[in-house]
């Protein structure tokens, strides 16, 4: 008899703890959805824009990302997006608003910019294809690139970085948009496989070089000064050289001329930009 009740409370017991685990369960699952974090969406007007982006209508683009309602993180979260997906004008857009907020990721976007920039305009038929984008891209990032210059170290890794995710790319947006239409053509001014390839390579080898001779100089100043070399004055008149003040060792041949000016008019005037880049 005993056995029996033993036996039932046992099974009452078993019974009327099934269901305490069953909510215990639940509630524990509503928990950890709730405490799990939210993946940021682009809102429903900026996503209608990735049409304009994937066709390389940046300007537009940017236009309607300036009269969009949706809030400065939304902005920078869609801006992300494209700006990993390789579009260089979305690149630059990116790195103009992390700054001041965020110098770090800020220069980092501009190094990947400037290099995917160059790197493109290598692509093109003629030279001056490219000056309208290339100068209005700079001028959009002047605070930038000053941030950069000042400091070098941290630029210098920047570059560095970028060009390791430069070499891992491995889908990347067409070079058209620089290069422009042919007489407003549909035909673009880009240069004929395989020679693209042959001058994006030896443009990037040269960027490549270029940016070791930078980290070794720094590397070198650093290694003297914890070794405490004296520093002798030679009394020598260095002029501050375009390297120096605009990071222009990156790219510099590729920026000279005076058809910069009319070409960087030219281009504002066709883009119809209603403010003037940041």
């Amino acid at each position: 008899m005993s056995s029996f009740r033993g036996g039932s409370h046992v099974i009452i017991a078993s019974t009327l703890f099934l269901p305490r685990v069953a909510v215990l369960s639940i509630v524990l699952a509503i928990v950890a959805a709730c405490a799990s974090p939210a993946v940021p969406q682009p809102s429903s007007t900026l996503a209608r824009l990735d049409a304009l982006v994937s066709n390389q209508g940046y300007g537009e683009a940017l236009r309607a990302l300036e009269r969009d309602p949706s809030s400065a993180e939304e902005k920078l979260q869609w801006l992300r997006v494209q700006a990993e997906r390789g579009h260089v004008p979305m690149i630059y857009e990116l790195s103009a608003r992390l700054f001041p907020t965020d110098v770090s990721q800020s220069l980092k976007w501009y190094a990947r910019g400037r290099l995917a920039r160059t790197l493109d305009a290598a692509e093109c038929a003629q030279g001056s294809a490219s000056w309208g984008w290339r100068v209005n891209l700079d001028r959009q990032v002047e605070t930038v690139r000053d941030a950069g210059v000042a400091r070098p170290r941290e630029f210098s890794a920047a570059i560095d970085e970028a060009l390791a995710w430069d070499a891992k790319r491995r889908d990347r947006p067409s070079a058209a948009w620089i290069c422009g239409p042919v007489d407003d053509e549909k035909d673009h001014n880009l240069l004929p496989q395989p020679k693209r390839d042959a001058e994006r390579a030896d443009t990037r080898e040269t960027m490549v070089i270029n940016a070791k001779a930078i980290a070794d100089f720094y590397k070198a100043v650093d290694a003297g000064a914890a070794a405490k070399f004296r520093t002798l004055e030679s009394k020598i008149d260095v002029p501050e050289g375009l390297g120096r003040t605009t990071a222009g060792w990156l790219d510099d041949h590729r920026l000279r001329g005076k058809p910069l000016v009319r070409a960087s008019r030219e281009f504002s005037r066709r883009q119809g930009r209603r403010r003037e880049p940041i």
